[in-house]
């Protein structure tokens, strides 16, 4: 049963792994949502 779009929550499209940098380093990754609407 699908859930009415006003409680259709975010949610990761793919898995995040995990990263190890350099105290003090910059680090960028990408992740991608599904149904982020208002969320930041």
């Amino acid at each position: 049963q699908a859930m009415p779009k006003s409680e259709i929550q975010p949610e990761f499209l793919a898995l995040l792994e995990n990263h190890t940098v350099s105290q003090g380093r910059d680090v960028s990754f990408t992740c991608v949502v599904n149904h982020l609407q208002s969320y930041k």
